[in-house]
């Protein structure tokens, strides 16, 4: 290989960056530029090796040296918009990645990540529309399915946040993200089989879902109730108490079950637990009364 030529350099550069190794490869593009500087592919290139690198202030910089040099370089602005996000600036991400947009309408990346910048200022429906360009350019885009199904439940638009969750499993069927979406979507429209099905995916995919785990296990446990399997139910509940013991409606959850299984005493004892954690002496009376409980 010819290293006399800036073409050669940047040859170099591209079977670094093909391992892997960003750092050789910004060496190597470097020494391209300093050789011809008017090479606008090399530049592009040296910015997203500093942004695979985690250097999004470097990336930012020379992005933006490429937009002074070729205003109307889309992936110029797409790259910008990208590391501007990273560091948090999502409103100049939104401008710089609108841009990219504008000069080249069919950089699906840009659709998705412009819709996940809506989505960190609180644009909820722009990102919506953005993530729905971004599937009409590339329909079986994963990130994309996800992110505009947990945008549809936070809408309770669910039978749509189920149609793309469930596109998005098809595809990535070990997504825990994705299964644990579902399920919760699947319990607000009573299917409460499938959201115990999607509850034991999540949990086989990922077995530690940190803050989750709490909710999981109370959520799960309600659908088992709801299918009247109440020792399923009971172990979930228990587990669930077992990660967090001050939430009181796994107690006014547990203490049905106990009814439901003819345990009077510990539904009571239950329902006097939910009262020590925080549930409203009316809603003690009111569950009492629901669950012909009397108050000795």
């Amino acid at each position: 290989m010819n290293f006399d030529s800036a073409q050669g350099y940047s040859r170099k550069a591209d079977e670094y960056k093909s391992r892997g190794e960003y750092h050789k490869a910004l060496e190597y593009l470097e020494y391209a530029l300093d050789l011809d500087s008017t090479l606008s592919h090399v530049r592009l290139n040296l910015g997203w090796s500093h942004f695979m690198l985690e250097d999004f202030d470097a990336a930012s910089e020379v992005f933006s040296e490429c937009i002074r040099r070729q205003q109307n370089d889309a992936y110029a602005f797409y790259g910008r918009g990208l590391a501007q996000s990273e560091i948090g600036k999502y409103q100049l991400a939104i401008e710089d990645l609108t841009e990219a947009i504008r000069l080249d309408p069919n950089i699906s990346e840009a659709h998705f990540s412009l819709g996940t910048c809506f989505s960190k200022v609180g644009r909820r429906r722009d990102s919506i529309e953005a993530f729905s360009e971004c599937l009409r350019l590339d329909p079986e885009h994963p990130p994309a399915l996800l992110s505009r199904g947990t945008t549809y439940a936070l809408f309770g638009q669910r039978e749509a946040a189920l149609a793309d969750l469930t596109k998005h499993i098809d595809i990535e069927p070990k997504n825990w993200v994705a299964l644990h979406c579902r399920a919760r979507v699947n319990l607000h429209l009573a299917n409460y089989r499938n959201a115990v099905s999607d509850f034991d995916g999540a949990l086989d995919a990922c077995p530690d879902l940190g803050k989750l785990a709490h909710v999981t296990f109370l959520e799960r446990g309600f659908c088992h109730a709801m299918n009247g399997e109440f020792q399923e139910a009971m172990s979930d509940y228990n587990e669930a108490i077992k990660l967090d013991s001050h939430n009181f409606r796994v107690y006014v959850n547990r203490a049905k079950v106990f009814q439901n299984m003819g345990d009077t005493k510990a539904a009571e004892n239950d329902i006097e637990k939910a009262l020590l954690e925080g549930l409203p002496t009316e809603n003690a009376d009111q569950l009492r009364r629901e669950l012909d409980l009397g108050k000795e």
